[in-house]
């Protein structure tokens, strides 16, 4: 950090932080991103929710998950979504479980911090009296690339409730988390709760992911915090029910036993109350979320005439192809546009094999911005109408999200041993033609959240119509449908005390903040609390937010004998910021950043303040020394 050219614009804090109080900005509220509490009946929302998708993932344990949203979709019943294992699976009788989960459709960020929370329970009354080997999850989830082996690599956060800790009278429930690690081997780091709560009654299980730590909740009681492994990837939120084999001995319980016919089959339940999940609100002011999220990147996110032209790379507008349209007039098909403009983008089938119809749109980056490490969310509505929709169709909508180098190639996993799939990208399907409970006339809004890799310098949104029944019959159209597309959103997310805007929360940012000073308005990251200034309260809520406090020169959340002992090296010196000692930003360390060291000395971010006389003793004994240097 240039310290000299910035001191032209920073504040001078000439007053101790010690005890100052400041005026709390009063801003949005952290946004709830996911709220459900089941009050419905039938399916899950569809909206909302999805299942596993066919394949190897979706067998886990001994346990195959249900996979068909026409059959397999958990039900709404008495407020509750219950999640039905089956003892017998039609496809493989005798050999394996029939399990459920149902997966947010939503890819959460961390950003600044985000709560996840789930009230749930094992309906004991389904379980076979003295039998465990069941496994309740409620977690995030999400594999976004493999290691230089080519496996698949994990971030996952867990509270998971064991049947086998009911039949040994514990009840204790069950977590784990994950960053970057496989499925071989001895992976995690995992912990039971004690004392332990009947896992048959309903209790809110919560999970506060951080940007340094995680903390797990029970009834909201802290009960677990983790500082070593915490994940950095969006995830999605999921609940299953499942049966686990011997490889998950804490869970394991081989008395568990499938079916061999329908007749013996078992129906065993676990009911989820609700599912929440929001941002987390700041340590100095609850009502700020820890998350900025930016202007729309988007050029021409409604699709409003006249559209702007893109550049051969596709960057600057939506380029198409085949049957897609940037933009067209919905009310002339009975369709009102999501953004109340009477206008949107459409497209429909290309009628010939091999041919979807497709919208892209690419956001490159700008002098100075970096989007390496950075977190994005994508945002869009898709609508098909009962007039001219794709249900009952084998039609699917669906947008994806990847990123492009500086020469717009592909950014690929360079370990996965199948080429060309994208590293760090997500798709959803949005409007599925193959689910008959896909609502018409209703914009269905999908939410991807993702994390640019490293050599990033584009990131491109897709969407895709595909037409899965392409062919002509008889000298007539397979199938048709078409489907709008509106409300388009691209922003990246950051914590609130990035004030630099790289990516990392550090103390760069707080030198950022004692530097400067002035008006500023909402976007300008270095106003910390967003009152509309930047002065030393900035300053303060930002140690506040970290867990720090004046004094704390290595900001480990104690002022101690390291933080005099930097403070001392540099006295008298024009110092190099707050790691060494110039606590107010003036450009030098002196009497009165001792001062504020002293005022501080002994305590901690989260303890109760040492008597004064112990602090007056240390100044004495500090300013002793410094005349010795």
């Amino acid at each position: 950090m240039n310290r000299t050219a910035c001191m032209t614009t920073r504040t001078l804090l000439t007053t101790l932080m010690i005890g100052s109080v400041g005026t709390i900005a009063s801003a949005d509220a952290p946004k709830v991103l996911l709220e459900d509490n089941f009050t419905g009946t039938g399916n899950v929302a569809y909206e909302a929710w999805r299942l596993p998708a066919d394949g190897p993932a979706a067998f886990y344990g001994r346990t195959q998950a249900k996979v068909d949203p026409a059959i397999d979709t958990p039900q709404q019943i008495g407020g509750n979504a219950v999640l039905q294992l089956d003892t017998y699976f039609p496809d493989d009788p005798g050999a394996a479980f029939h399990g459920a989960e149902m997966i947010s459709k939503r890819v959460f960020a961390r950003g600044g911090g985000i709560s996840m929370e789930w009230r749930s329970r094992i309906d004991l009354t389904t379980v076979p009296a003295g039998v465990g080997g069941l496994v309740n999850g409620l977690f995030s989830y999400n594999v976004t690339r493999t290691d230089t082996g080519g496996l698949p690599v994990r971030d996952e956060l867990d509270w998971e409730l064991l049947t086998n800790e009911i039949v040994n009278g514990n009840n204790r429930p069950f977590t784990n988390t994950y960053s970057e690690e496989g499925f071989v081997g001895p992976t995690g780091d995992a912990a039971f709760i004690s004392p332990g709560q009947d896992l048959g009654a309903f209790h809110n299980y919560r999970i506060d992911w951080k940007r340094d730590r995680v903390e797990w909740y029970r009834d909201d009681v802290l009960v677990r915090t983790e500082t070593n492994r915490v994940p950095d990837d969006p995830m999605t939120v999921r609940a299953n029910l499942w049966a686990t084999d011997s490889g998950f001995s804490d869970a394991f319980d081989n008395a568990l036993q499938t079916a061999a016919t329908l007749g013996a089959n078992q129906e065993i339940e676990a009911q989820v109350d609700f599912i929440k999940v929001k941002e987390l609100g700041a340590a100095f002011d609850a009502n700020l979320s820890t998350t900025r999220r930016s202007d729309n990147l988007l050029v021409d996110p409604s699709h409003v005439a006249p559209l702007t032209s893109p550049d051969s790379n596709f960057v600057g507008g939506w380029q198409t192809f085949s049957n897609a349209f940037a933009t067209a007039t919905p009310s002339f098909e009975g369709v009102t546009a999501f953004d109340g403009d009477n206008a949107a983008a459409k497209f429909f089938g290309s009628f010939f094999s091999g041919g979807d119809s497709v919208l892209i749109q690419r956001v490159e980056e700008q002098e100075g911005q970096v989007f390496d490490g950075k977190e994005f969310e994508a945002t869009v509505r898709m609508l098909t109408p009962s007039a001219d929709g794709i249900v009952g169709t084998q039609n699917i909508a669906l947008t994806v999200v990847q990123f492009f180098d500086e020469s717009f190639n592909l950014i690929t996993e360079p370990f996965n041993p199948a080429p060309g799939i994208a590293l760090n990208g997500e798709v959803a399907t949005i409007i599925d033609g193959r689910i008959a409970t896909t609502p018409t006339d209703t914009w269905v809004e999908s939410n991807l959240a993702v994390k640019a890799p490293v050599g990033t310098h584009a990131i491109e949104i897709v969407h895709v119509f595909v037409q899965t029944a392409n062919n002509f019959e008889n000298g007539f159209i397979a199938e048709g449908g078409a489907v709008w597309i509106d409300g388009n959103e691209l922003v990246m997310l950051t914590d609130i005390l990035d004030a630099d805007m790289d990516g990392d929360v550090d103390v760069d940012d707080l030198d950022l903040v004692l530097m400067s000073g002035g008006d500023a308005d909402s976007t300008d990251p270095i106003d910390i609390n967003q009152d509309g200034s930047i002065t030393s309260q900035d300053a303060l809520d930002w140690l506040t937010e970290y867990g720090s406090l004046p004094g704390d020169t290595n900001l480990d959340g104690e002022v101690d004998l390291i933080d005099l002992s930097a403070l001392a090296s540099n006295f008298d010196t024009a110092g190099d910021g707050w790691a060494t000692g110039d606590f107010n930003g003036d450009g030098v360390v002196d009497l009165i950043d001792l001062s504020t060291l002293a005022s501080n000395f002994g305590n901690s971010a989260s303890a109760v303040p040492i008597p004064e006389p112990a602090s007056a003793v240390l100044l004495g004994l500090a300013a002793l020394a410094l005349r010795r240097r």
